[in-house]
């Protein structure tokens, strides 16, 4: 039976630490934020805005650079644009199930599970 354990990289706070970590002071990292299952998916947009803007308000700094981008209704996700202290912040509000980094290091493979290999 193939390994269904997630890795450890990708817990949220190792994530967030890496993010921390490769991110230039004054830059911005790319991060992927999925929402929690309560979220419904015609509120996506209307909830990352929120996050958002409590992230920001937590960090006592409205003027920090956040970029919105895409919204995955299916996965019920998006993608953000931030300064990683923001991330941070976005990744402690309820409504936040996890946060993934958008730049996937190379020799990362998705791998199936519960299939069979075709001959």
């Amino acid at each position: 039976m193939p390994d269904e354990k997630p890795s450890a990289n990708w817990a949220t706070e190792n994530v967030l630490k890496e993010l921390e970590q490769k991110t230039p002071p004054g830059e911005t990292a790319s991060a992927q934020v999925f929402l929690s299952d309560t979220v419904s998916k015609d509120d996506l947009a209307a909830v990352a805005r929120r996050i958002v803007d409590a992230a920001r308000e937590a960090i006592g700094d409205s003027s920090l650079p956040v970029e919105i981008g895409k919204i995955h209704r299916l996965a019920k996700s998006f993608s953000v644009r931030a300064a990683p202290s923001v991330i941070r912040r976005m990744s402690d509000l309820e409504s936040v199930k996890a946060v993934l980094p958008s730049e996937i290091e190379e020799g990362v493979m998705i791998k199936p599970v519960k299939k069979t290999p075709v001959p």
